[in-house]
């Protein structure tokens, strides 16, 4: 049932995770007609599939967020039968503590921002080794979010923060736009159709390998190979480049001056 609401093609990770286990991916819509599928949103959490069933009559199925709800709440479009619990594992690429290792210690602070519950997130953290400063999205939209004393302890929480926790699009953009306003140059990696908006504000948009078309539009750099590593390569190259830039500028300017008062020493 869960392939059935996968993608089977432009998938995601979740969707080739889900598929894969299949002996052929074509079982996953065999014997029904597709009437309606709804692809994956932030919002929703979800993605659902409408059907015909080998007797024709109409069917519906829905995979649902990766988070485990703390409560529960009516869902437009139920009733639903709830019918199975899907454990997943995504760990962090084999290279990804060491990246972000290199990062910090060039003085690059990274930030992890991502739409799972606060508990992967620390995880996740711990495993990168990072630090342990994780929040949830609520944080960063208070009651008093309106209010200058509220807006100036977001903004101290979100440069102290190591990462945040059930974010959405619209979270994305206000993390990039906050650490904008305080002076820093942000830069952001992102993949799907919702980073897009985050990622055309940041100063240096990085749309990571497989990323949506979308993505790759609203970036400044596009990956073409798996993982992140490349991005220190990148800084430690900028940085050498800039430095000759200024050794060059500095030399130039000591040529003029030696020029412009040597004459007076004759």
């Amino acid at each position: 049932m869960a392939a059935r609401a996968s993608r089977l093609e432009n998938q995601d990770a979740i969707d080739a995770a889900i598929v894969v286990m299949l002996a052929d991916s074509k079982e996953a819509r065999a014997g029904i007609t597709e009437v309606h599928f709804l692809p994956f949103n932030p919002t929703d959490k979800r993605t659902a599939l409408t059907y015909l069933d080998k007797a024709g009559k109409m069917q519906s199925e829905q995979r649902c967020t990766r988070a485990v709800p703390a409560g529960t709440k009516d869902s437009p479009g139920g009733p639903w039968e709830f019918v199975g619990l899907l454990p997943l594992f995504d760990p962090p690429r084999h290279d990804s503590a060491e990246t972000i290792r290199r990062a910090l210690d060039l003085g690059v602070s990274v930030k992890m921002i991502i739409g799972d519950q606060l508990a992967i997130a620390k995880e996740t953290g711990r495993r990168l080794g990072m630090g342990s400063n994780m929040y949830p999205s609520s944080s960063l939209l208070g009651e008093n979010k309106n209010g200058l004393d509220a807006s100036l302890q977001i903004d101290e929480l979100i440069e102290n923060a190591d990462g945040f926790a059930g974010i959405f699009p619209e979270h994305k953009y206000e993390i990039v736009q906050r650490l904008q306003i305080k002076k820093h140059i942000v830069g952001m990696t992102g993949d799907g159709v919702n980073d897009a908006p985050a990622l055309k504000k940041a100063d240096i948009g990085i749309a990571v390998a497989d990323a949506t078309d979308a993505a790759r539009s609203a970036s400044d750099i596009v990956l073409t190979q798996p993982g992140l590593s490349v991005i220190i390569s990148a800084v430690l190259t900028s940085r050498a480049i800039f430095q000759r830039m200024k050794n060059y500028t500095v030399r130039g300017f000591s040529l003029l001056i030696f020029l412009g008062i040597g004459p007076a020493w004759l």
